[in-house]
């Protein structure tokens, strides 16, 4: 049951075209820039990555900075700790140029190809970080 509190679809900035007539994420609106929220929800988003980024860095460099022997000779959940974050920063990485081509374009990123490409790191990076989480427990 919905309370009286509930926002309708309008309120939340969604689309009232119908799923049929959408035929790529082009098709949408970009989100704040009719209410203007644009760039306080991408300059929170870029503060946010850009702490990630720092805690993985961090994590990096103190495993390596506390460790007086050869990587391959630590032990298992310690190199996964690494490879985890060295995956997280990239993602940060990849994250962080997707939100700034945003913010100088204000529009979708173009061209698709490009959109592509930013995609195919953030889930290359992403499935990175599971499938070395469930190689270690395993």
């Amino acid at each position: 049951m919905m309370s009286e509190s509930a926002t309708s679809p309008a309120e939340l900035n969604v689309s009232s075209r119908p799923m049929a007539a959408l035929r790529s994420g082009y098709d949408l609106p970009v989100y704040g820039l009719d209410d203007g929220n644009f760039l306080r929800l991408h300059v929170v988003a870029l503060s946010l990555i850009f702490c990630s980024l720092a805690c993985a860095i961090a994590v990096v460099v103190w495993s390596f900075r506390t460790h007086t022997t050869k990587f391959f000779t630590w032990s298992q959940g310690e190199r996964i700790a690494v490879y985890m974050a060295f995956c997280d920063g990239l993602f940060n990485i990849s994250h962080s140029l997707d939100h700034l081509h945003y913010v100088i374009q204000r529009d979708h990123v173009t061209p698709a190809g490009l959109c592509v490409f930013y995609a195919m790191f953030l889930l290359e990076f992403m499935t990175s970080q599971v499938s070395r989480y469930h190689t270690a427990i395993a």
